[in-house]
Parts: C-alpha cells; structure tokens; sequence
C-alpha cells in the first residue's frame, strides 16, 4: 500500500469509524 492510500484510509477510518463500526458488529453476529 502506498502511503497516499494509507493515509486515505486513516482518515476514511477516523471519519466513517463510528458509522462503519456498528455496521461491521451487525454483520458479524448475523453470520
């Protein structure tokens, strides 16, 4: 991974972290 993308992803996971976070818990205890 270049750094550009990991910098994007750090600032996708600080921005998107609180509304992605439940999604991800949902989607594991729905398996």
């Amino acid at each position: 991974a270049s750094p550009r993308h990991a910098y994007t992803r750090a600032l996708l996971d600080a921005h998107l972290g609180l509304d992605t976070e439940p999604l991800l818990q949902q989607a594991g205890a729905s398996r």
